[in-house]
């Protein structure tokens, strides 16, 4: 489940067969672009297309990405590459907090109805379809696979996986999450750093960890 919940894809031998797939719409895209490279130059504009991710340069916002994920983007001229007719799932801006900010307040008076937004830190923030939830996504899963949310479990550690860890059968906050997703948690793991993912997981299932 990638991008917030807007592409859902599963390996299927050595290819990968999406089921589930909610892009930008493109009026939308083109919009956010424009004003992008108007009045936020200085931030570092990413797009997700499938499983592309491309930039117009490698510069520090970008290694930094880079480094954390362990996957190299590709650099391509982002006009010519929208005028393409790609899907945008989701499009990554990095930046100095106090743009970041800025952007948030710019985005919320633009008349962009199908789009949403959020900080996923303070010097991220991250667009996708207005339709687009992690909640949604394991809904369409629990249809996928004739399952009920009370039998899911949902681990995050940021304010858009609240409603995920709210609504799950259990619902799991990292140890690094803001208070407030702690609050609405049945469980809480470690931080990220402390292996809180399979920390978590193995409570849950009554395992033993071994270090």
């Amino acid at each position: 489940v990638c991008f917030n919940g807007a592409l859902i894809t599963q390996a299927v031998g050595e290819k990968f067969v999406d089921l589930y797939s909610l892009t930008l719409e493109r009026l939308d895209t083109l919009l956010l672009y424009q004003l992008l490279s108007k009045e936020f130059p200085t931030l570092s504009v990413n797009l997700y297309s499938q499983d592309r991710w491309l930039v117009a340069a490698i510069d520090p916002w970008v290694q930094q990405e880079a480094d954390i994920t362990g996957i190299q983007p590709e650099v391509v001229d982002l006009k010519l590459f929208l005028k393409d007719y790609h899907p945008i799932h989701k499009i990554l801006c990095m930046g100095d907090p106090a743009e970041i900010q800025r952007l948030s307040l710019e985005l919320e008076v633009a008349d962009m109805l199908g789009i949403d937004f959020y900080p996923s830190k303070d010097t991220y923030m991250e667009i996708v379809n207005n339709q687009v939830s992690k909640l949604a996504a394991l809904c369409h899963l629990c249809e996928a696979y004739n399952c009920s949310l009370a039998e899911t479990i949902a681990i995050g550690d940021n304010y858009n996986d609240m409603p995920m860890i709210q609504h799950a059968g259990i619902g799991i906050a990292m140890g690094n999450s803001p208070e407030e997703v702690k609050q609405i948690a049945d469980e809480i793991a470690p931080a990220n750093s402390e292996e809180g993912f399979s920390r978590g997981l193995a409570k849950c299932f009554g395992l033993a960890y071994n270090e």
